[in-house]
């Protein structure tokens, strides 16, 4: 694919892979004359020829759930899905775009707060095709590698916090967010020239990604603001904008892991919404997934698309998070962000406004910007944490 023998292009390739996963595998090499460690990702063979099979069978087998149980299982929104990102993850000059766009969003983009604290590997366009794409070699230990992380010196908490303010950074800054961040996909290492412990983030495997309209991104902040906060009526508000009319109680309960008891509790507590890791917890959480896989079939067809990669960021953000077993409570994380975002949304409004609504969306985005700064400087252990949620809460009511 890149028209030259690989001892022409590199000083050194390793044949044996030193990883590979369904799509891909990935080699180790060199660079002629810098030396400069490689990551050589080369696509399966004959990969795009059973993609064309994949996906004529998952279309039978909808087919088939459609008329076996026409009310209950409402599954076409997976093959759309899987026909709109599988192409792009087969397409390695997409990902490279997709890593670039990243990279420039925490180096000079809205993300920068965060620069030298992200790191995304350098692409080498020239060694780059549809099927290959070589970067820069980044080293690190699996994000959730608990172990790895203490004998480098850096503590899980800490990685939790980073963890949540880089996917928030992507959703409510950028409108652009990396949507498979397994463990495999994430890796920590310490940030050189910076205090002992400080972890810096390493994010791989950018092919499949989601953008999301401005609109979608203040919705899903209001939601997650409702949530955070207890709010069910903004909770319900949100939620059939979203399309899940009267599942919202379910829509919540999926976005949290959390019963709809728990995100009504008092708000003032700003751990009600964490999971505790128990096996009753565990064992609680599953019966409702099969009680209500119904509801949840229902919900994932009824809410708009971008939702559905958000649950899988969902979802593998909370198993890294259980992994860590860190303090640090990601809901109170997300909510800074939710403020931020729905104070510069209040910045645009009040271009357009005139009199009292100028005033009005004036003092909205005072008070929003001034709940992010307090949070953001509030540790949650304090005591005056749970006084402040308890009069957002107020606020929203």
């Amino acid at each position: 694919d890149l028209g030259a023998p690989l001892e022409d292009l590199f000083e050194t390739f390793e044949k044996s892979p030193i990883a590979s996963a369904s799509l891909a595998q990935v080699h180790r090499a060199t660079a002629r004359c810098s030396g400069r460690p490689l990551a050589v990702k080369v696509q399966h063979a004959e990969l795009r020829t059973m993609f064309s099979a994949d996906l004529a069978a998952v279309g039978v087998a909808v087919q088939l759930a459609a008329w076996l149980f026409p009310d209950d299982f409402k599954l076409q929104w997976v093959l759309e899905e899987m026909r709109i990102h599988l192409p792009l993850e087969l397409d390695f000059e997409h990902e490279a775009m997709n890593a670039r766009r990243c990279r420039d969003f925490f180096r000079s983009g809205p993300g920068r707060a965060l620069h030298g604290c992200v790191v995304v590997p350098e692409v080498y366009d020239e060694l780059t095709t549809t099927r290959v794409l070589t970067m820069s070699f980044e080293d690190g230990v699996s994000v959730t590698n608990v172990e790895g992380l203490r004998k480098a010196g850096i503590a899980p908490h800490r990685v939790t916090a980073l963890l949540c303010e880089v996917f928030c950074s992507q959703i409510f800054k950028a409108g652009f967010v990396h949507c498979d961040p397994h463990p495999g996909n994430v890796l920590v290492r310490p940030r050189q020239s910076a205090p002992p412990g400080t972890p810096q983030m390493v994010l791989l495997d950018h092919g499949l990604y989601r953008d999301l309209p401005s609109r979608f991104v203040l919705i899903y902040a209001k939601l997650w603001q409702a949530l955070v906060l207890g709010d069910a009526e903004g909770i319900r508000v949100q939620a059939e904008a979203l399309g899940a009319g009267d599942y919202y109680p379910l829509l919540a309960a999926m976005m949290t892991a959390r019963p709809w008891a728990d995100i009504l509790r008092d708000a003032s507590a700003p751990h009600r919404l964490q999971e505790r890791g128990t096996l009753e917890d565990k064992a609680q959480i599953r019966g409702y997934a099969t009680q209500y896989a119904r509801g949840i079939a229902h919900v994932l067809n009824a809410v708009p698309r971008e939702m559905l990669l958000l649950f899988k960021t969902n979802d593998c953000l909370r198993h890294a998070e259980r992994q860590l077993a860190g303090s640090v409570n990601s809901f109170l994380i997300t909510l800074t962000f939710c403020f931020e975002a729905l104070a510069t949304e209040a910045t645009e409004r009040r271009k357009h406004a005139t009199g009292v609504a100028w005033w009005a969306t004036w003092l909205a985005g005072v008070r929003l910007r001034l709940s992010a700064w307090i949070l953001r400087r509030l540790s949650e252990r304090s005591f005056l944490m749970p006084r402040l949620l308890y009069f957002l809460s107020l606020r929203t009511t």
